[in-house]
């Protein structure tokens, strides 16, 4: 029988919904941008589907993530050593849905692999630039984009302006450049200029 994405997103989204409705909002921001881009790359049917599922479940980790620290994470409190050692462990499937097995592998390294950079600062594994899938770098700049948008009770959201400009800081370091560049152009319509 095939993998059911629809019903699969609804049961996990429903449940990041009642965790928090602000991530919920979230990765659906990112599922769309993240399509919007994967076209530009010319991804296929397949892989659009797929990354689309991988980019709306990919903050599904923070179900696992114990409510203090979600508080913290949503309340903008300073974290401890213990606090981040947590979250790197928790970037990981594993328990956190009871058909990942079924799950596409380009859902399951969404997933797992959305928090490793560009340049190899990142976790789990500290891949760097062309050993993160494309299809993860490709969520990475949605990610990112909406994450700096994002009204929070914290603080508020940056304009696409101001966002794009932070992608183009990012370029190289947690980002791919030519991924941000693509990104940067499908956010920002051409001028016409007067006949």
């Amino acid at each position: 029988m095939a993998f059911n994405y629809k019903q699969a997103s609804r049961i996990l989204m429903g449940m990041l919904e009642s965790k928090d409705h602000i991530t919920a909002e979230h990765c659906r921001n990112v599922a769309r941008l993240a399509v919007k881009l994967g076209k530009a790359c010319g991804f296929k049917r397949k892989e659009l589907h797929d990354l689309e599922f991988g980019a709306l479940l990919h903050d599904v980790d923070k179900l696992k993530v114990p409510n203090e620290l979600f508080e913290k994470l949503r309340n903008g409190s300073q974290l401890t050593k213990e606090d981040y050692e947590i979250l790197i462990k928790h970037a990981s499937l594993q328990g956190t849905i009871p058909f990942e097995d079924k799950m596409p592998r380009i859902a399951q390294d969404c997933q797992r692999l959305h928090h490793e950079n560009f340049d190899g600062t990142g976790y789990p594994n500290g891949l760097k630039g062309d050993q993160i899938p494309l299809h993860v770098m490709v969520l990475q700049v949605a990610d990112t984009y909406d994450a700096f948008t994002l009204e929070l009770p914290i603080r508020k959201g940056q304009t696409k302006d101001q966002t794009l400009f932070t992608l183009r800081q990012l370029a190289g370091t947690i980002l791919n450049p030519e991924l941000v560049e693509k990104f940067i152009r499908i956010m920002t319509p051409e001028t016409v200029e007067p006949s």
